[in-house]
């Protein structure tokens, strides 16, 4: 059973390094195209470009942020259900501690982001910014630390980022959706009550449950609710057969994404949302967004995390990581404070003004950068131990 399980989570580990790198290069690749006086004009426009989409003429960054991220939530939700179904989180003692750190992970930097933003009211928008750990960017880093760590960090790690995940989807439903149409809401119940009667019976077509699927998007996509949330909708309604999990529709469906999601996807997501006009001056990192953001993450996370775990451990209410100690632990947590991909995400939904979308990127790619690089050295000093 433990081979199985570990064998499930080799989906998300493999070549961790690798798609982190990728991510890392279009990152690069935006920052350093925008500030760049040749290629400036020519990266502004290439975002901005309009492009066709079914009956949808909308440009290539709305296009990557309102339907290729519902494919990213769509594999989020996947995973979600089969760790649930048959993974590191399929019982209730396994799910405790990473789920409760995960809470812990998210209450903590949104606390610190408000300190410094509460008295703003366009700037307290972004108080959902600093609350999501970033899967690839973290596993990434975590792989090139080789084998000097226990697999069960590992294993907490990707359970904790999908859980940070889950709570984001969440948090984009409720506090950063607008104008709410109630014919595309009941539309919305609809088709997915018709989805989840197809997950009762096992009907294990693909091609219904993506023409479901895309529908469900254009409801939500109506309705007022981002249709990104939808994908996780999608994903929960697979159906997965824990007997014969070869065969099974939702493993072979999460495999064919997988690829899709982190060498495509997340990479264009990187490049059309990271792009930061740097001004030269140390004056942009006194914003109170900024700040919060920062120590949003590479605080608020780190203490979020290693604080509810410690309570809990000590409380005997759950266990440390098997084969891994406090110092590891505590390296792994520090690592979840590089946010990126869905710090981004919800940050792109919070502003709207460019001033403060560039002062929320600066803001999570500096969080980021310096999570990782902390992260990363303080494990090798203590990986072996």
């Amino acid at each position: 059973m433990m081979k199985l399980r570990l064998q499930n989570f080799a989906l998300l580990l493999q070549n961790s390094a690798e798609k982190g790198l990728l991510l890392l290069v279009a990152c690069i690749i935006a920052i350093v195209s925008i500030n760049t006086e040749l290629t400036s004009s020519i990266y502004q426009g290439l975002v901005a470009s309009e492009i066709s989409f079914v009956f949808f003429h909308i440009s290539l960054t709305e296009f990557t942020n309102e339907f290729l991220m519902a494919i990213f939530f769509l594999l989020v939700g996947l995973e979600i259900k089969r760790e649930m179904v048959d993974g590191n989180l399929s019982k209730p003692k396994q799910r405790i501690l990473p789920v409760a750190a995960a809470i812990g992970g998210v209450v903590v930097p949104v606390l610190i982001y408000l300190v410094f933003n509460l008295y703003d009211s366009t700037k307290v928008r972004g108080w959902a910014v600093p609350a999501a750990t970033d899967i690839a960017f973290s596993l990434g880093v975590l792989a090139l630390l080789g084998k000097g760590l226990p697999v069960s960090l590992r294993v907490f790690l990707t359970a904790l980022a999908i859980i940070d995940d889950l709570i984001a989807v969440i948090i984009i439903a409720l506090f950063y959706s607008s104008g709410l149409d109630t014919y595309y809401l009941t539309m919305i119940l609809v088709i997915t009550f018709f989805i989840f009667c197809l997950n009762l019976i096992k009907f294990n077509k693909i091609s219904l449950y993506m023409l479901m699927g895309f529908a469900l998007w254009y409801a939500f996509y109506k309705s007022g609710i981002h249709p990104a949330v939808s994908g996780v909708v999608l994903g929960l309604s697979i159906p997965y057969k824990v007997g014969d999990s070869d065969k099974s529709l939702l493993k072979v469906f999460e495999r064919n994404l997988s690829g899709v999601v982190q060498y495509f996807i997340l990479p264009l997501f990187a490049f059309v949302n990271s792009g930061v006009m740097f001004s030269f001056s140390t004056a942009i990192f006194m914003d109170s967004i900024v700040l919060g953001t920062i120590a949003g993450l590479f605080i608020g996370k780190q203490l979020g995390i290693f604080a509810t775990s410690y309570f809990l451990i000590k409380k005997k209410i759950a266990v440390l990581p098997t084969g891994a100690g406090w110092a590891q632990f505590y390296g792994v947590a520090i690592l979840c404070g590089i946010g990126f991909t869905m710090s981004l995400f919800v940050g792109d939904l919070a502003f709207v003004g460019p001033e403060y979308v560039n002062e929320m990127k600066l803001g999570v790619l500096t969080g980021s950068l310096i999570s990782a690089v902390v992260g990363l050295l303080f494990l090798k000093l203590v990986a072996k131990k």
